[in-house]
């Protein structure tokens, strides 16, 4: 772990443009980004990232307004990010799976002062931006990112150094570290999505820290995760930047194109959330990849079923999990190297000693985490310059996502382990109260997923007119695991691992669970499940 002193230093210092850029100048030849049509050096990136930058500067961008960019990861998405962040203004990421309504939403609230599209864009993503757009008084302009730079993407690579307008180098040399770089939006599962603010400090912090705990020289990483979302833009790209890696960049999940670039690109570090991760043990192929290649695999935003972890353990790949938020950045928290699959499995690691975590209980007050006694329970709270400066407009949910003297809440029930491990149990707006008992979806999801037939589960809570709301599980099963078998068997297994008041009341087996943009299970559809009697989950009585 870099020193806290050296650490602070540097991001207080240093903007993210900056220290991405020292990078680069150290190796001026190596392959960095890559996609299906274009691939370019540290030299060739830094040349069309200033070419860029000039242009943006010279149709007006201010700094601190927002530019956004709409499409899939690609070598596209990454020269528009770093060109927006060097002149000071904020990265907007846009998904093309957004509607209409998310996304006149997020541009009445984010007001970009430009929309670049990708050079060949879909035609049906166009135009629902395009009506988003309508809707919006002063819409923003919408142009391609290859007719705003003036030169076609295949050209990128041959593109030569430009001398640095006077106005440019003025505009970076007054890159400020605790401005804000980015605005990225939560997934909008209890409620309109609220765009929190990003720090140059925070990403910097990450890029640093967490490239010294993948501890690959060189990584060659997958980056197909949505450009609106942490994981993307700093848990893989900015990381991988600072650490002199290759990014290449997939459109999209898709477990057959997944396994065929993993093996023709030689690449060696992998960072999925658990869905993909379970989905790519399908293909046959996957398990020689990860035995003879991957150096190392890593997850966050969900616990990944024991049985994976042994399957990864049998092939000799190093595992690391970590915790973090859309509002801190940063990882929170990181496995130990000398990690059980136990511990793997139903810990998110021990928190980074650089940050200060408390747990906050039921009236308030707060407890060291270092310092609490084993099976103390209570909402992660951290604190950290670098966390959510705030949320864009939005003074109600800044100061409902601190306490009064300045702690982050972070929305998650941890629980303290006599090993020194931080557990999350789940999310103080998923917790139900089933016959006055607290129940805690993720504790339940955590026995389900012990089954061998099951891929991945989901609880949520439903009215129940004896005990006010009872537990339902949604369950997807794997391939070949027989339904009525399962269900059958289901709930005794519970039994053996929960108290009565938290067993599901009902399990639902579908096909696949719904997702969100970022791959997370989307429990707020499930929510509006409509059952064989025509009824709803949030209507069951």
């Amino acid at each position: 772990m870099v020193k806290n002193e050296q650490l602070e230093d540097t991001i207080v210092t240093t903007h993210i443009h900056h220290l991405l850029e020292a990078q680069r100048i150290k190796h001026p030849d190596l392959v960095v980004a890559k996609d299906d049509n274009l691939e370019l050096t540290n030299r060739s990136l830094t040349n069309v990232v200033d070419r860029l930058a000039n242009r943006l500067v010279n149709s007006g961008v201010q700094e601190g307004e927002r530019v956004a960019y709409i499409g899939s990861p690609s070598v596209e998405f990454l020269v528009a990010y770093l060109a927006v962040v060097s002149i000071g203004a904020c990265w907007l990421g846009l998904n093309p799976r957004y509607t209409s309504d998310e996304l006149e939403h997020i541009l009445k609230d984010g007001r970009p002062s430009l929309i670049l599209v990708p050079s060949e864009v879909d035609h049906d993503v166009l135009g629902q931006l395009q009506d988003a757009s309508s809707r919006v008084p002063n819409g923003s302009e919408i142009v391609s990112i290859t007719s705003f730079l003036g030169v076609s993407s295949h050209l990128w690579s041959d593109l030569a150094a430009e001398e640095l307008p006077i106005e440019l180098a003025i505009r970076r040399e007054s890159l400020d570290p605790r401005s804000s770089v980015a605005l990225i939006y939560t997934s909008g599962t209890t409620g309109k999505p609220k765009g929190a603010l990003v720090s140059s400090g925070a990403l910097g912090r990450l890029a640093i820290t967490q490239s010294a705990q993948w501890g690959i020289q060189q990584p060659r990483v997958l980056c197909n995760l949505p450009i609106n979302h942490t994981g993307c833009l700093g848990d893989i790209v900015t990381v991988s930047l600072y650490a002199n890696g290759l990014l290449r960049f997939v459109p999209h999940f898709d477990i057959e194109k997944t396994v065929q670039i993993l093996r023709a690109d030689n690449i060696n570090g992998l960072f999925q959330i658990p869905t993909q991760l379970m989905r790519l043990f399908e293909d046959f192929e996957f398990s020689s990849i990860v035995e003879n290649q991957l150096e190392l695999v890593a997850w966050g935003g969900a616990p990944l079923p024991e049985r994976y972890i042994r399957q990864f353990r049998a092939l000799g790949v190093r595992l690391q999990t970590v915790y973090g938020s859309s509002e801190t950045v940063a990882s929170l928290t990181y496995s130990p190297e000398d990690a059980t699959d136990e511990q793997l499995a139903s810990t998110v690691g021990q928190p980074d000693p650089e940050f200060r975590m408390h747990l906050r209980g039921k009236e308030g007050e707060l407890v060291e985490f270092a310092k609490a006694a084993p099976g103390t329970t209570g909402e992660v709270c951290v604190k950290h310059w670098t966390f959510l400066p705030s949320y864009l407009n939005n003074q109600e949910a800044t100061a409902a996502a601190f306490t009064e003297d300045g702690w982050h809440r972070t929305g998650d029930i941890g629980r303290a382990r006599s090993d020194g491990l931080l557990e999350l149990i789940g999310r103080t707006s998923e917790m139900f109260k089933s016959g006055g008992y607290n129940v805690y979806p993720r504790e339940i999801e955590r026995v389900i997923d012990m089954l061998s037939g099951v891929k991945t589960s989901a609880v949520i809570a439903r009215p129940d007119p004896e005990f006010t709301e009872v537990g339902c599980a949604f369950i997807e099963l794997r391939q070949g695991v027989d339904k009525a078998d399962f269900l059958s068997s289901v709930s005794q297994h519970c039994r053996k691992s929960l108290a009565n008041y938290k067993i599901p009341k009902e399990f639902v087996v579908l096909s696949e669970l719904p997702t969100l943009a970022n791959g997370k299970i989307n429990k707020a559809e499930l929510r509006n499940f409509t059952h064989a009697d025509g009824t709803s989950t949030s209507s069951q009585k």
